[in-house]
């Protein structure tokens, strides 16, 4: 059971690290969209 419990604690920390690198980069392309949007005008 013990093995198990871990695996699962693993399974759920790389899905979390899955979503906060997701929202990481959606952060920089918004980042770089205004970035690009501002020189622009």
């Amino acid at each position: 059971m013990v093995g198990v419990a871990r695996n699962i604690d693993k399974i759920i920390f790389s899905k979390t690290m899955k979503l906060f690198w997701v929202l990481v980069l959606m952060v920089l392309e918004k980042d770089i969209d205004l970035n690009e949007y501002f020189s622009l005008q």
